[in-house]
């Protein structure tokens, strides 16, 4: 949903890449995930998810940051090139608690909205410019929005 909402709001001046989890990638994008883009009016993430692996080549795309949606992921984060930076932006998990259907399509959206917010500071941020060090606290302080 990240991607999908980055790429809907950014347009172009991203290229964001999906990882799932370390040491898993999903085979497909979940379709309450798909079912709330499409509420949103927002259009699936292309390409699918892909392993964290792909990212750790050398000849893979260089990251300019790195978000991560679960402050359990940072934990087990790989290594990457160039270690770009990296920012935790906890959301709630919506499955959290084994909700019913109906209540499961509520709070996905209520995830959307709260991922949305974040990702237009992030857009408008001036990243052209700022230091290493700047762009590291902006990431990390956007985390705080609720």
């Amino acid at each position: 949903m990240a991607c999908a909402c980055l790429k809907h709001i950014a347009g172009d001046r991203f290229i964001p890449y999906a990882c799932g989890e370390p040491g898993e990638t999903a085979r497909e994008v979940d379709p309450v995930a798909l079912a709330t883009l499409r509420r949103a009016s927002m259009r699936a993430p292309v390409p699918q998810p892909a392993a964290w692996d792909t990212f750790r080549r050398m000849d893979s795309p260089r990251m300019d940051f790195v978000i991560l949606l679960d402050a359990g992921v940072a934990q087990r984060q790989p290594s990457w090139p160039d270690q770009p930076e990296t920012a935790v932006w906890t959301l709630p998990d919506a499955l959290d608690g084994a909700p019913p259907p109906g209540e499961l399509a509520e709070r996905t959206m209520v995830m959307l909205h709260g991922l949305r917010r974040r990702l237009e500071l992030l857009a408008h941020l001036p990243l052209q410019g700022a230091s290493p060090a700047d762009i590291r606290h902006d990431l990390r302080d956007i985390a705080y929005i609720g």
